[in-house]
């Protein structure tokens, strides 16, 4: 038996025992350590945290005898202090992932593409009439089949020549020919044409609205009108009964809906004819 040797220690030098109670190995803690985090300390064998007061066993006031071959093995497996592996009576609790974070994160997701599609609708014209953004236009259209509006601008749209005169061989008729030529920096659709017959007095007699279906031939109706070419349009339009001693022709966009200003023209000139193409 060997009797051990007692040593005096001051109060936070004081070394106290605790038992792991994750993988029952002993540990020795100072006062001080102890009092860091009110007893809370962390294994230095299996790094589990437990409460070192809870599990405080009594100081070894004597070593159980041991053959001297296995006494160093069995001391340190006996005994674990600071020295040899550093107590961890800090700790940390870890947050775990709140199931909320998923519901807002989508719910955030959802919000920023209805933003995303209420400003493109409100903003579609200013988008779309974008020189820059043409070219994404174009390939979104041919890759996904879509019919996003393409550039547009009939104030681009000149005329080089105009003439509204009877049809030589068809009574009445009138032929239309038109000469346009697309001024604008690039190639945009063919516009829709509107032609306005007015009588002798200035008064309008009849109005018409002319889609790119009506002066090309099926072969250029999916194409665009390029820049700086020129088209020559014929159209024979069916004569109204009422005189005809003057015209006005105007352009709109193919994207653009006429039906509106079309009401409009009848509700104020309610005896319009109507100018239908001759089949």
């Amino acid at each position: 038996m060997i009797g051990p040797a007692l040593v005096q220690q001051s109060a936070n030098s004081r070394m106290h025992y605790a038992l792991c109670p994750n993988c029952f190995s002993t540990l020795q803690i100072s006062e001080q350590q102890i009092k860091v985090k009110d007893g809370l300390v962390r294994c230095g064998q299996c790094r589990k945290v437990f409460n070192a007061l809870t599990h405080q066993i009594e100081q070894l006031t004597q070593h159980p005898p041991i053959e001297k071959k296995a006494k160093h093995t069995t001391t340190k497996a006996l005994h674990k202090t600071a020295n040899d592996e550093p107590l961890d009576v800090t700790w940390e609790i870890k947050k775990q992932p709140s199931s909320h974070l998923f519901i807002y994160s989508f719910l955030s997701l959802i919000l920023i593409l209805a933003l995303t599609t209420q400003y493109i609708l409100f903003n579609a014209s200013s988008l779309t009439q974008n020189l820059k953004f043409q070219p994404v236009i174009v390939k979104i259209n041919n890759q996904f089949k879509l019919n996003i509006p393409r550039y547009n601008n009939t104030e681009g749209i000149q005329i080089l020549s105009r003439e509204l005169s009877p049809h030589p061989t068809v009574e009445k008729t009138l032929q239309l020919q038109l000469n346009i030529k697309n001024t604008a920096p690039i190639e945009q659709d063919y516009p829709v044409i509107t032609l306005i017959l007015m009588s002798e007095s200035g008064d309008k007699v009849a109005y018409g609205r002319f889609e790119k279906e009506d002066y090309l031939n099926n072969i250029n109706l999916n194409s665009l009108f390029k820049k700086n070419s020129t088209l020559s349009i014929h159209l024979n339009i069916v004569s109204p009964q009422q005189s005809v001693s003057g015209y006005e022709i105007g352009f709109i966009e193919q994207q653009q809906s006429v039906f509106s200003d079309f009401c409009q023209w009848q509700q104020k000139y309610a005896s319009l004819a109507i100018l239908n193409l001759c089949k």
